[in-house]
Protein backbone atom coordinates (compact mmCIF):
# COMPACT_ATOMS: atom_id res chain seq x y z
CA UNK A 1 0.00 0.00 0.00
CA UNK A 2 1.05 3.54 -1.32
CA UNK A 3 0.39 6.71 0.24
CA UNK A 4 -0.97 9.84 -2.41
CA UNK A 5 2.74 11.08 -2.23
CA UNK A 6 4.18 7.85 -3.89
CA UNK A 7 6.01 6.61 -0.31
CA UNK A 8 4.86 3.42 1.28
CA UNK A 9 2.92 3.53 4.36
CA UNK A 10 5.59 1.22 5.95
CA UNK A 11 8.15 3.34 5.35
CA UNK A 12 6.49 6.57 7.22
CA UNK A 13 5.38 4.28 10.30
CA UNK A 14 8.91 3.26 10.52
CA UNK A 15 10.10 6.38 10.59
CA UNK A 16 7.58 7.53 13.02
CA UNK A 17 8.55 4.58 15.25
CA UNK A 18 12.34 5.63 14.48
CA UNK A 19 11.28 8.87 15.75
CA UNK A 20 9.60 7.48 19.07
CA UNK A 21 12.74 5.28 19.81
CA UNK A 22 15.16 8.34 20.03
CA UNK A 23 13.46 9.57 23.18
CA UNK A 24 13.46 6.46 24.64
CA UNK A 25 16.07 7.07 27.16
CA UNK A 26 15.64 9.73 30.12
CA UNK A 27 15.08 13.18 29.58
CA UNK A 28 17.64 15.22 30.74
CA UNK A 29 16.98 17.36 33.63
CA UNK A 30 16.47 21.12 33.44
CA UNK A 31 17.56 23.69 36.54
CA UNK A 32 16.74 26.27 38.31
CA UNK A 33 18.27 28.31 41.26
CA UNK A 34 17.15 30.93 43.64
CA UNK A 35 18.83 33.32 46.21
CA UNK A 36 16.29 32.09 49.17
CA UNK A 37 17.44 28.64 48.75
CA UNK A 38 20.83 28.95 47.16
CA UNK A 39 22.51 26.63 44.34
CA UNK A 40 21.22 24.76 41.75
CA UNK A 41 18.13 22.49 41.85
CA UNK A 42 17.21 19.77 39.13
CA UNK A 43 13.51 19.19 38.03
CA UNK A 44 13.02 16.18 35.20
CA UNK A 45 9.27 18.31 34.40
CA UNK A 46 8.58 19.50 31.41
CA UNK A 47 6.33 22.59 33.27
CA UNK A 48 7.68 23.91 35.80
CA UNK A 49 7.23 26.87 38.37
CA UNK A 50 8.49 27.84 41.67
CA UNK A 51 5.23 30.45 41.93
CA UNK A 52 5.18 33.39 43.64
CA UNK A 53 5.12 32.64 46.61
CA UNK A 54 8.75 31.89 46.86
CA UNK A 55 9.82 35.63 48.18
CA UNK A 56 13.35 37.26 49.40
CA UNK A 57 13.50 39.42 52.00
CA UNK A 58 13.58 42.46 49.44
CA UNK A 59 10.95 41.77 47.14
CA UNK A 60 10.01 38.25 44.66
CA UNK A 61 11.81 35.96 43.33
CA UNK A 62 10.31 33.37 40.59
CA UNK A 63 12.08 30.68 37.98
CA UNK A 64 9.45 28.97 35.43
CA UNK A 65 9.97 26.30 32.69
CA UNK A 66 7.50 25.35 30.17
CA UNK A 67 8.91 23.27 27.19
CA UNK A 68 5.64 22.25 25.14
CA UNK A 69 5.31 26.21 25.31
CA UNK A 70 8.73 26.82 23.91
CA UNK A 71 9.73 29.33 27.16
CA UNK A 72 11.14 30.04 29.96
CA UNK A 73 11.26 32.99 32.52
CA UNK A 74 12.28 34.22 35.60
CA UNK A 75 12.21 37.52 37.69
CA UNK A 76 13.85 39.05 40.64
CA UNK A 77 13.64 41.77 42.70
CA UNK A 78 15.68 43.05 44.71
CA UNK A 79 19.00 42.89 46.74
CA UNK A 80 21.87 40.73 46.21
CA UNK A 81 22.15 37.23 44.25
CA UNK A 82 21.25 35.64 41.02
CA UNK A 83 17.59 34.34 40.20
CA UNK A 84 18.58 31.66 36.60
CA UNK A 85 16.47 29.01 35.19
CA UNK A 86 18.04 26.32 33.22
CA UNK A 87 15.70 24.99 30.07
CA UNK A 88 17.49 21.73 29.22
CA UNK A 89 16.39 19.07 26.59
CA UNK A 90 17.02 16.74 24.24
CA UNK A 91 16.34 18.14 20.56
CA UNK A 92 15.78 16.15 17.44
CA UNK A 93 14.99 16.90 14.25
CA UNK A 94 11.68 15.01 12.47
CA UNK A 95 10.20 15.20 8.77
CA UNK A 96 13.58 13.84 6.99
CA UNK A 97 14.94 10.00 7.34
CA UNK A 98 17.04 8.82 10.12
CA UNK A 99 20.51 9.79 9.47
CA UNK A 100 20.19 13.08 7.96
CA UNK A 101 22.04 16.02 9.21
CA UNK A 102 20.02 19.50 9.40
CA UNK A 103 21.84 22.50 10.04
CA UNK A 104 18.97 24.83 11.56
CA UNK A 105 19.56 28.26 13.82
CA UNK A 106 18.43 28.07 17.63
CA UNK A 107 17.14 31.57 18.76
CA UNK A 108 15.99 32.77 22.67
CA UNK A 109 13.95 35.69 21.82
CA UNK A 110 14.39 37.95 25.37
CA UNK A 111 11.30 39.76 26.16
CA UNK A 112 12.02 41.67 29.50
CA UNK A 113 11.99 44.47 31.93
CA UNK A 114 15.01 46.06 34.10
CA UNK A 115 12.94 46.95 37.40
CA UNK A 116 13.51 50.37 39.60
CA UNK A 117 13.25 49.62 43.28
CA UNK A 118 14.42 53.30 44.71
CA UNK A 119 17.74 53.01 43.42
CA UNK A 120 19.04 56.35 43.95
CA UNK A 121 22.98 56.63 43.63
CA UNK A 122 25.82 55.06 41.43
CA UNK A 123 25.03 51.30 40.39
CA UNK A 124 21.31 51.36 39.26
CA UNK A 125 21.89 48.79 37.02
CA UNK A 126 19.42 45.79 36.59
CA UNK A 127 20.40 43.03 34.27
CA UNK A 128 19.23 40.17 32.45
CA UNK A 129 21.03 37.58 31.28
CA UNK A 130 20.15 34.99 28.07
CA UNK A 131 22.52 32.30 26.95
CA UNK A 132 22.02 29.28 24.65
CA UNK A 133 24.57 26.12 24.88
CA UNK A 134 24.81 23.11 22.53
CA UNK A 135 28.36 20.73 23.67
CA UNK A 136 31.68 23.09 23.79
CA UNK A 137 29.71 26.33 22.47
CA UNK A 138 27.89 28.93 24.59
CA UNK A 139 26.42 32.21 23.64
CA UNK A 140 24.99 34.84 25.25
CA UNK A 141 23.80 38.13 25.42
CA UNK A 142 23.56 40.39 28.46
CA UNK A 143 20.42 43.05 28.81
CA UNK A 144 21.40 46.02 30.73
CA UNK A 145 19.90 49.72 32.15
CA UNK A 146 20.40 51.90 34.13
CA UNK A 147 17.08 52.68 36.25
CA UNK A 148 17.45 55.11 39.00
CA UNK A 149 14.23 55.59 41.24
CA UNK A 150 11.16 53.48 40.78
CA UNK A 151 10.47 52.51 37.58
CA UNK A 152 10.68 50.16 34.97
CA UNK A 153 12.67 50.00 31.55
CA UNK A 154 11.81 47.36 28.62
CA UNK A 155 14.84 45.48 27.29
CA UNK A 156 14.64 42.69 24.22
CA UNK A 157 17.37 40.95 22.79
CA UNK A 158 18.27 37.61 20.88
CA UNK A 159 20.77 35.49 21.17
CA UNK A 160 21.51 33.04 18.22
CA UNK A 161 23.44 29.40 17.99
CA UNK A 162 24.33 27.13 14.73
CA UNK A 163 23.08 23.83 15.23
CA UNK A 164 23.31 20.57 13.92
CA UNK A 165 21.31 17.71 14.35
CA UNK A 166 21.12 13.97 12.86
CA UNK A 167 17.88 12.79 12.78
CA UNK A 168 17.11 10.06 15.41
CA UNK A 169 20.27 11.37 17.18
CA UNK A 170 18.96 14.00 20.16
CA UNK A 171 21.22 16.49 20.71
CA UNK A 172 21.23 18.35 24.01
CA UNK A 173 20.48 22.17 23.99
CA UNK A 174 20.60 24.36 26.90
CA UNK A 175 18.67 27.71 27.55
CA UNK A 176 19.60 29.74 30.61
CA UNK A 177 17.95 33.03 31.51
CA UNK A 178 19.79 35.07 34.67
CA UNK A 179 18.30 37.91 36.59
CA UNK A 180 20.56 40.16 39.06
CA UNK A 181 21.23 43.44 39.76
CA UNK A 182 24.63 45.18 39.37
CA UNK A 183 27.17 46.18 42.57
CA UNK A 184 25.81 48.72 44.59
CA UNK A 185 22.62 49.00 43.03
CA UNK A 186 19.12 48.02 44.62
CA UNK A 187 17.13 46.64 40.72
CA UNK A 188 16.03 43.35 39.40
CA UNK A 189 15.03 42.24 36.62
CA UNK A 190 11.94 39.97 34.75
CA UNK A 191 11.84 38.48 31.17
CA UNK A 192 10.32 35.63 29.53
CA UNK A 193 12.66 33.67 26.91
CA UNK A 194 10.95 32.18 23.60
CA UNK A 195 12.91 29.23 21.74
CA UNK A 196 12.63 29.25 18.37
CA UNK A 197 14.55 27.31 15.15
CA UNK A 198 15.36 28.60 11.94
CA UNK A 199 16.38 28.22 8.77
CA UNK A 200 14.97 24.12 8.60
CA UNK A 201 14.53 22.81 5.10
CA UNK A 202 10.70 22.47 4.29
CA UNK A 203 8.82 20.20 5.83
CA UNK A 204 11.33 19.70 8.83
CA UNK A 205 10.49 20.17 12.52
CA UNK A 206 12.57 20.15 15.80
CA UNK A 207 11.26 17.66 18.30
CA UNK A 208 12.38 17.31 22.27
CA UNK A 209 12.21 14.82 24.49
CA UNK A 210 9.78 16.98 26.92
CA UNK A 211 7.44 18.07 23.99
CA UNK A 212 8.49 20.68 22.50
CA UNK A 213 7.54 21.26 18.79
CA UNK A 214 8.83 23.83 16.46
CA UNK A 215 5.75 23.60 14.40
CA UNK A 216 3.86 25.27 17.32
CA UNK A 217 4.82 29.22 17.11
CA UNK A 218 5.16 30.27 20.82
CA UNK A 219 3.42 33.91 21.63
CA UNK A 220 6.18 36.23 22.92
CA UNK A 221 5.26 38.50 25.63
CA UNK A 222 6.37 41.91 24.53
CA UNK A 223 4.65 44.21 27.50
CA UNK A 224 5.09 44.46 31.83
CA UNK A 225 1.23 43.67 31.42
CA UNK A 226 1.86 40.38 29.06
CA UNK A 227 5.08 39.59 31.75
CA UNK A 228 2.70 39.63 34.47
CA UNK A 229 0.32 37.59 32.67
CA UNK A 230 2.37 35.13 31.90
CA UNK A 231 3.57 34.64 35.45
CA UNK A 232 -0.14 35.33 37.03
Amino acid sequence: MKSRSGFPVAAALLAALLCTRAFAAPCPDSEWSLITIGGWRTTAAAVFDTSSAMTSWMGGERATINIPGGWLGVYRCCGLGITATRLVDAFDVTGVPPGTIVVAVADLVIDGWILGAGCGGSGCWGDLRGTIAHGPTTYQQLLTMPVPGVDSVHVSGTVTLPVTITAGTPERIDFMLEAYRAAGGSNGAHGIGTIRFRSLPPGVRVISCKGYDSATTPVRATSWGALKVVYR
